[in-house]
C-alpha cells in the first residue's frame, strides 16, 4: 500500500517553468520551487541530454553538469549561471524556452 502511495505521488510530479521579467521560476511540484535572476544567467543553450548517464535519472538531480529538474525525456536548456553554476532543465519544448530567455534578456 505504502509503495503504491510512493508510486502515485512520484507520478503526480509536475515541472513547471515560467520566465518572467527580471525572474526564471522553476517549480517541481509537489516538491521544490527555484528563482534565479535573469541577470545571473548567463549563457543559455538547447540541447539533448542522457538522464541515467548525466544525473542517475530524473526529478531534482546532480551530476558532473551541475543540478537537473527533468520529468521525462531527453532534450532541455542547459543554463550557465554567473559564477560557472549549471543547471539544466528539462523541456518538452525547449525551442520555446530559449526563445522565452532571450526576449527577457533583451528586454531586460
Amino acid at each position: 500500500m505504502l509503495g503504491l502511495l510512493l508510486v502515485t505521488f512520484i507520478a503526480s510530479a509536475k515541472l513547471v517553468i515560467r520566465v518572467e521579467r527580471t525572474v526564471l521560476s522553476v517549480r517541481f511540484f509537489p516538491f521544490t520551487q527555484q528563482r534565479y535572476p535573469l541577470r545571473d544567467v548567463v549563457r543559455w543553450e538547447v540541447r539533448d541530454y542522457r538522464p541515467m548517464a548525466e544525473y542517475g535519472g530524473w526529478g531534482i538531480r546532480w551530476g558532473r553538469g551541475g543540478r537537473a529538474y527533468t520529468v521525462s525525456g531527453h532534450r532541455g536548456v542547459q543554463l550557465e549561471l554567473r559564477g560557472g553554476r549549471k543547471v539544466l532543465l528539462g523541456s518538452q519544448r525547449p525551442d520555446e524556452l530559449a526563445a522565452a530567455l532571450r526576449k527577457a534578456h533583451d528586454l531586460g
